[in-house]
């Protein structure tokens, strides 16, 4: 097959990730030709000469959103692209892509935030006003339907979110595929790994973007309660550096909260290796990697009580709710003066790790989608 892997959309966070170790695990299918159209935050996270010959990398220097510009041309520098390279598929990792290609188009939906349009996030928090209502609503149906409109086939990551996908669009379920998140293939090694030693402050990374349903906010509450009640802990955060300081301006220099600046895979790994737990707030997701790396790093996992966390996690995590900075911090000191809860919940994330696929498998899966609906379709 001649595929063309579109990113172009994507900016920061997961999504990032996601791509690169899909492209990593494209190397071992030589029998297809890849045309990669590389969004500019993404082309500094890919070494294009690491990769075989059978891949073509198509540089863009912005996204389909970064200008009114972009907005009104960008799908028809696309189109003239795929128009050149004749593709038999498109795969968007993660939509919408604000394209619709000729060739079948595969687009991955992972944008919790607009799925679950429900969450009490989003009554209590993030929207308070009625007009941000309405303009949520109206971004919501805009979203979904540009997604609808684009796709051929749909992906996602748990069977919780393609329930809602079949919900929210009204499409048959067998058009959307479930296909897990993972670790990347980094993060294989991390089972041979020593546990590491304490030295009296229990660290805790949460690998995150600026994004509203991240929860970032919550640090202002529970750093203070955290200090009152004498409890020895510091958190890692990955934020540009101008956002770090505009979030907390009052925690610029405290030793309790650190920021480590945006990380690449390998920087991410080495990261978790000197943590000792992953702290995980947000407010809703379809899925995140840091569950999965967590637990093949032998780190514990302490978590938002909420659906989707409880649908990955399961027996693997401490669940806290997220609007209550009181029970996080409760649940933080359990975790911490806990050596038998730290271990129970490393072996019970070692044992759902068997329910992820690998990075392999995902990248075999999506294939498979591709050849599959050619095969009908011929």
């Amino acid at each position: 097959m001649r595929i063309i892997i579109n990113a172009t959309n994507l900016k920061q966070g997961g999504a990032l990730q996601v791509t690169s170790s899909v492209l990593e695990q494209l190397k071992r299918f030589t029998e297809h030709e890849y045309h990669v159209f590389l969004s500019p935050q993404l082309s500094e996270q890919i070494s294009v000469s690491n990769f075989p010959g059978n891949f073509t990398f198509h540089h863009f220097s912005s996204n389909p959103t970064s200008s009114v510009v972009d907005m009104l041309t960008f799908a028809g520098k696309l189109s003239k692209a795929e128009k050149n390279i004749q593709a038999d598929f498109v795969l968007t990792v993660f939509g919408p892509a604000l394209w619709k290609p000729k060739a079948p188009h595969l687009v991955g939906f992972a944008n919790g935030l607009y799925l679950f349009n429900k969450a009490r996030f989003l009554r209590e928090v993030w929207l308070t006003t009625t007009s941000q209502r309405i303009r949520y609503d109206i971004r919501r149906c805009l979203l979904l339907n540009r997604i609808k409109h684009e796709a051929t086939l749909l992906w996602t990551e748990t069977e919780y979110s393609k329930q809602q996908l079949e919900k929210s669009l009204n499409i048959p379920g067998e058009d959307i595929f479930v296909i897990s998140n993972t670790y990347s293939e980094l993060y294989e090694s991390a089972r041979l790994l020593p546990e590491k030693e304490k030295n009296g402050i229990y660290r805790f990374i949460y690998i995150t973007a600026d994004y509203p349903h991240k929860n970032l906010e919550v640090f202002n509450k529970i750093l203070p309660l955290l200090k009152a009640r004498d409890i020895k802990c510091s958190f890692y955060l990955t934020l540009p550096e101008e956002i770090f300081k505009s979030r907390f301006p009052e925690h610029v220099n405290n030793p309790q909260l650190i920021n480590l600046g945006p990380l690449t895979a390998e920087q991410c790994y080495d990261a978790y290796q000197k943590a000792d737990a992953l702290f995980f707030p947000s407010f809703t997701e379809t899925f995140s990697a840091n569950y999965p790396e967590a637990m093949v790093m032998r780190k514990p996992i302490i978590t938002s009580d909420l659906p989707y966390a409880h649908d990955i996690c399961g027996d693997a995590a401490l669940y806290f709710d997220p609007f209550e900075p009181d029970t996080i911090v409760d649940t933080i000191e359990q975790l911490i003066n806990s050596n038998e809860t730290q271990k129970t919940l490393i072996q019970n994330g070692l044992s759902i790790l068997k329910k992820f696929d690998t990075a392999q498998e995902r990248a075999e899966k999506l294939l498979k989608v591709l050849k599959d609906y050619l095969n009908r379709n011929s």
